[in-house]
């Protein structure tokens, strides 16, 4: 998902997990911050993993690189 569709203007405000996990997803060379297999200095730079936590349902999702994002509910072992 390009970082445009996670936009304010198309999501109408509002944002939850998925349109969180997207916006990592874009790569710095397309305005994002992530860099995968980038030289710099002569030496080859990836940004290594990523978090993102979405408290109200109580999810995490991480990214290792070269990896697709792995989902985990956390609400049963967190219950309120």
């Amino acid at each position: 998902m390009p970082a445009s569709s996670a936009s304010p203007k198309r999501t109408g405000g509002s944002i939850d997990g998925e349109r969180m996990v997207a916006i990592p997803d874009v790569l710095i060379q397309d305005g994002g911050a992530t860099f995968r297999h980038s030289m710099l200095e002569g030496m080859v730079y990836s940004s290594d993993h990523q978090v993102v936590f979405a408290p109200a349902t109580r999810t995490l999702w991480m990214e290792v690189v070269d990896h697709d994002w792995q989902r985990v509910e956390l609400g049963q072992l967190f219950s309120v």
